[in-house]
């Protein structure tokens, strides 16, 4: 089968043979798999990734064994790429990046068969941007989110569906807020503009260490707050219905023998690869 691999000049794109599922795994035959930042800090060596490391992690694909299918009501699945034993899809162990890949069952998110094949991939990015509905919301609103972007659109969007308005335009140099959401880290976690008491919401994984002002967070009792991913069935019923708008986020999605135009596209706009051309 086709892959995408890590190697020492930059993802390539190879054969690797099919991979068999052990007891308790399930083999999907890929359709649609989104590239993020995680896969590009991986493929430019910026995230420790073995040589020849499958990459990727927001999929869907189609299941082939007809118990499974029958015991999960759908033949289509995303994947919670952060398994339980805390290896994560595509850094730890292969990945979305290749015509089939195997994941735990426990993995498995199943999506309508009518979804459309973007939509269902992008899955894992909505049940990520839904992380920022974990954080207890300030009575006073005093709210702003530091970020660009698509990751920070999303979580702006999904704040919205749950009627959490942020302050737009975030007020000059952000003073005052009761909570901050990061997306973006900044050469410096800057927390000037927090209030004593205040929380400071980080959702994203920078590929390497940032510096944190400390002091602040000490002597203005601050509370950093790490979130990860949300609800994926919520995710799933969210994109589904349309209720949080994704598709202009789209772009067209690419054969897999062009995913070099994947690799370098914008970063507004989310990037796919389609593992049926």
């Amino acid at each position: 089968m086709r892959a995408i691999c890590t190697s020492p000049s930059g993802p390539l794109l190879t054969q690797r043979p099919v991979p068999e599922p052990a007891p308790g795994w399930a083999r999907l035959r890929v359709r649609m798999a989104g590239v993020c930042r995680t896969d590009l800090q991986a493929a430019r060596g910026e995230l420790p990734v073995a040589e020849g490391r499958v990459l990727g992690h927001e999929l869907v694909g189609e299941l082939d064994d007809p118990a499974l299918i029958a015991a999960l009501g759908a033949r289509r699945c995303a994947v919670r790429p952060r398994l339980g034993d805390g290896r994560f899809l595509g850094v730890d162990l292969d990945g979305a990046f290749a015509e089939q890949l195997c994941v735990p069952i426990g993995a498995l998110v199943p999506v309508p068969d009518e979804m459309s094949l973007q939509r269902a991939a992008f899955v894992e990015p909505m049940a990520a941007a839904l992380a920022v509905l974990a954080a207890p919301w300030p009575d006073d609103g005093r709210v702003a989110l530091r970020g660009q972007g698509r990751i920070a659109e999303l979580c702006r969007r999904v704040l919205a569906w749950a009627g959490r308005p942020l302050l737009s335009p975030a007020p000059a140099a952000e003073g005052g807020l009761s909570m901050l959401v990061i997306t973006d880290a900044a050469p410096i976690l800057d927390l000037s503009s927090v209030v004593v008491g205040g929380r400071v919401l980080l959702k994203g994984r920078p590929a390497c260490p940032v510096p944190l002002e400390l002091r602040a967070v000490v002597e203005r009792e601050i509370t950093l707050q790490g979130v990860n991913y949300g609800d994926f069935d919520l995710a799933v019923r969210l994109l589904h219905s349309g209720a949080v708008p994704v598709d202009d986020l789209f772009a067209p999605p690419l054969p897999l023998a062009d995913f070099a135009a994947a690799f370098t596209g914008a970063e507004d706009h989310k990037a796919f690869l389609s593992m049926g051309a």
